[in-house]
């Protein structure tokens, strides 16, 4: 039997010095579809207007009842599969996730695809969101599909590959499709320029 868990995401006071924000997480409900988590985003949308709270984004992660330990007998599953939503609960992404690596990536179509190389946004990770440009998008359906035939058999590619390359301060990370969104607000001219440099190292070799 497949559940359906949704969590909100909140902007967790103002923006440091880093242009970053802290978020905290809030699981909303355990459905029994997505259409039901979907019909409950409204209603707390509609509830925390009053509150004023910052709504960063929503996910519902597809899970299996009574699902035991995955076959490494290391731990288990997390989940099949993640929709993300914006602040208004307009739908944004959707992917599959396996934790086993068995079942193969072979791209996503261009149109599911939200963000575009060059642009800036948020990327979601570790409790906070970060400022990032979007360097490499996720291969598309027809991407692979040039890949295999110039190969001549299919390549191995898992949810993991369903990512982007973005630059960050550090250097670069490759996160899902789903945990990038479109930047909102204005970054400072002193942080824009640390996320290009980022990018320009990254381009000329790790120098």
């Amino acid at each position: 039997m497949q559940l359906f868990e949704l969590i909100s995401v909140k902007i967790r006071g103002n923006k440091n010095a880093n242009g970053e924000y802290e978020t905290y997480e809030q699981c909303l409900g355990i459905f029994d579809s997505v259409v039901s988590a979907e019909r409950f985003i409204q209603i707390f949308i509609d509830k925390e207007i009053s509150y004023n709270d910052k709504i960063f984004c929503f996910f519902i992660y597809e899970k299996t009842l009574n699902d035991g330990l995955r076959p490494d007998w290391q731990e288990v599953s997390v989940f099949q599969a993640v929709w993300s939503y914006l602040p208004d609960g307009t739908l944004y992404c959707h992917g599959a996730c396996d934790d086993t690596c068995e079942k193969p990536f072979k791209g996503r179509p261009a149109d599911t695809i939200p963000m575009r190389v060059g642009e800036l946004g948020w990327m979601h990770t570790y409790g906070k969101i970060v400022p990032c440009l979007v360097g490499i998008l996720p291969m598309t359906d027809v991407e692979y599909q040039k890949r295999e035939a110039a190969l001549g058999h299919s390549p191995r590619f898992d949810y993991v590959d369903d990512a982007y390359l973005v630059y960050d301060y550090s250097f670069h990370e490759h996160p899902q499709t789903w945990e990038v969104f479109p930047y909102f607000g204005t970054i400072s001219k002193r942080n824009m320029n640390r996320l290009l440099k980022s990018r320009e190292r990254a381009l000329n070799g790790y120098q």
